[in-house]
């Protein structure tokens, strides 16, 4: 069913809720629009298969993200995280890793896309076994714009004085790793 509104365009009527009728003209328009307008509807009909074919055919990457999340699957942040990241959608592709655990792709995501300073402060609170090598890629980058700042950055396992706590943070990230294989998620089930 099609209605025009007030601008002349075709908007879906969902009143009736008829989603084998609705999913016809969403294939029919195949406008992102439509297809966020049906996942809509499918959602709020507890439809969540529908509703993620729907995000799929709309590349809603943040509505599937929610809907993977707070389903837990899995698989789909998976997938999702490799899509998100080939669409360059960083943001998506980010909170994926770190839903799934993965600092290391959180961290090499931040460098790939030019955030050196990010992943070393990113790595200083969860990965901090990775901080010297990227304080070393932080200071070469910013060494192009300004030199005496890139010198000025402590490198920690060269400056332990300056990080009085750097020893007992990779001795806490051995045991979680130990522990949970790494996962964020695992960690904070455990804890």
């Amino acid at each position: 069913v099609q209605i025009l509104d007030r601008n002349g365009n075709l908007k879906l009527v969902f009143d009736i809720k008829d989603l084998d009728v609705a999913v016809k003209i969403a294939r029919e328009a195949d406008s992102e629009q439509r297809w966020k307008q049906l996942a809509d509807l499918a959602l709020s009909m507890s439809e969540l298969g529908l509703a993620q074919q729907c995000l799929k055919e709309a590349k809603d990457y943040n509505g599937l993200l929610l809907l993977a999340s707070s389903t837990g699957d899995k698989a789909a942040v998976e997938h999702l995280v490799a899509e998100s990241r080939t669409a360059g959608k960083n943001n998506v592709s980010f909170l994926g890793s770190f839903l799934l655990g993965d600092l290391d792709g959180c961290i090499d995501l931040l460098v790939n896309t030019g955030r050196p300073a990010e992943a070393a402060l990113f790595a200083r609170c969860h990965r901090p076994s990775r901080m010297s090598d990227l304080v070393q890629i932080w200071k070469e980058e910013l060494a192009k714009t300004n030199p005496k700042a890139a010198e000025s950055l402590a490198d920690p396992s060269k400056y332990p004085d300056l990080f009085p706590e750097y020893r007992d943070a990779l001795d806490l990230e051995k045991q979680r790793d130990a522990a949970t294989s790494g996962s964020v998620a695992a960690a904070a089930a455990a804890a």
